[in-house]
């Protein structure tokens, strides 16, 4: 088989790699794959429409040198774009072919994603209510999340500037919808909510709103018991940009996703920007429609990493600058190296470490951080263990333990371990099947939508949620 194309975008990877630095060369360049190369003309395959457009904005001198050093002073370069296009291609991704250097997009129209089905020159939008005005809610964004506090590493470059990307023309590019995943705690709501703050000041006329999931879902709950279901639909539908944060728990909420369907129809026919951010990737999501599922995956979908040391090391330092605090670097490497898996809790080190020493009036030492690293870590270590939590959980409430494994529906016993199994997930490093395992012999998806369960209630029920910060309490959480 001719391997020509492979050979001289090696040679092109080696002048790339020699060129930028080692981080900036893996995020980029590695997912870049040669198909061909005809006469003079390289082809590559990209991830996304994102990975594109930032290419040629900030390394296309560098690229085209290095292509013309290895194929000639011609040589073309063309890009493959990957469109998925969710069920409807039979597993197969389209493809968009760009030449480069501002090029002409070829028109390929049986490769292309589909199009949305609400057509805006038809008529009124039918699901507007007439005579009803822009409202001028609250966006419900926190002014701290900016981009100027985030800290960027080699875990989520690639998700910070697709961010940056929509932020700075929003609606326009080709990652709207732009959807990040990845664990709690690394930072997706932080760069979703910096989105939105960068558009209100760059664009102070868009109209903006982040909401969480559960809190769409509870709306429109809500809207339909009141049979207010258009009001609620044309709020939605009049916003520039829509930013939803988890939307993993739109899991099996049947009525809820298909207004959102109808909503980002809406606003993406209109041009509007979409943001999501979730814990996992489109093609892990469960429980969610397939036409619903297959818009997500039209736009860019980037991963966000836990963070390596030195962006542990930023986040810790920018919370003490912001906070006020002088912190000696010992105690910042400390922190960073004890605390690894979550941006949250490095956060929450800084607060703690504050809190401590207020009260106890003296200066923050790294005796009192290793304190405190202690305190966050151990939820993670082995004391805090599957049997520990399933003894601790039925004790509080009074079940025996080898109830959980009964096929009973009694309620007691059924709170008891799906309590169980949520804090089995949150708490520990555990697998679901591990977790379900253990907890009543059930299977991952059990576990799965008994942790659903369990924060369904916990933001409906006031002494719901008391139960599970009591057992926090006594678990040491």
């Amino acid at each position: 088989m001719n391997q020509k194309h492979v050979e001289a975008w090696n040679k092109c990877l080696r002048i790339l790699r020699d060129n930028m630095k080692e981080a900036t060369f893996n995020t980029w360049f590695t997912p870049l794959e040669p198909l061909q190369l005809i006469e003079n003309t390289l082809t590559l395959q990209v991830p996304s429409q994102f990975y594109y457009e930032y290419i040629e904005e900030n390394f296309l001198e560098l690229l085209a040198f290095a292509v013309r050093s290895v194929i000639g002073k011609n040589a073309k370069l063309e890009y493959n774009i990957l469109i998925d296009k969710g069920n409807g291609s039979n597993g197969k991704p389209a493809t968009i072919n760009y030449p480069s250097s501002n090029g002409k997009v070829s028109k390929n129209t049986q490769n292309v994603a589909p199009a949305v089905t609400f057509d805006p020159k038809a008529g009124m939008n039918p699901f507007a209510v007439p005579g009803l005005q822009r409202s001028n809610f609250d966006s419900h964004l926190r002014p701290q999340h900016t981009f100027e506090n985030f800290i960027v590493g080699p875990g989520n470059t690639a998700a910070y500037h697709s961010a940056l990307k929509a932020a700075e023309n929003p609606g326009q590019t080709g990652f709207s919808p732009l959807l990040i995943y990845g664990n709690s705690g690394v930072g997706k709501t932080h760069l979703i909510q910096a989105i939105g703050l960068k558009i209100r000041e760059v664009h102070p006329k868009m109209q903006v709103l982040y909401v969480h999931a559960n809190n769409f879902i509870q709306e429109f709950s809500e809207a339909s018991i009141n049979n207010t279901r258009n009001n609620f639909l044309q709020i939605y539908q009049n916003v520039d940009v829509l930013i939803i944060d988890d939307i993993h728990d739109f899991s099996s909420k049947t009525k809820s996703q298909d207004s959102l369907f109808h909503i980002f129809n809406h606003l993406h026919q209109m041009g509007k920007q979409l943001v999501f951010a979730c814990d996992r990737a489109p093609v892990e999501l469960e429980g969610l429609d397939d036409r619903l599922l297959s818009r997500f995956k039209w736009g860019a979908s980037i991963r966000v990493e836990i963070p390596d040391f030195e962006t542990r090391r930023g986040i810790l330092k920018m919370k003490a600058y912001n906070d006020g605090l002088v912190i000696p670097e010992e105690i910042i490497d400390f922190l960073a190296n004890r605390i690894t898996t979550n941006s949250r809790e490095l956060q929450g080190s800084m607060v703690s470490l504050l809190a401590y020493a207020t009260d106890s009036k003296s200066e923050i030492t790294l005796e009192l951080a290793q304190r405190v690293a202690d305190e966050i870590v151990k939820r993670k270590d082995a004391d805090l263990n599957l049997q520990t939590i399933r003894r601790t959980v039925c004790d509080y409430l009074n079940v025996d333990e080898t109830s959980l494994e009964s096929k009973s529906r009694k309620r007691e016993i059924v709170d008891a371990r799906q309590i169980s199994m949520y804090l089995a997930k949150e708490y520990t490093s555990k697998s679901l099947s591990t977790i379900g395992q253990f907890i009543g012999k059930k299977d991952h998806s059990t576990v799965l939508h008994a942790y659903k369960s369990v924060r369904n209630m916990m933001d409906t029920n006031k002494k719901f949620r008391e139960t599970i910060e009591e057992l926090c309490s006594r678990l040491g959480i």
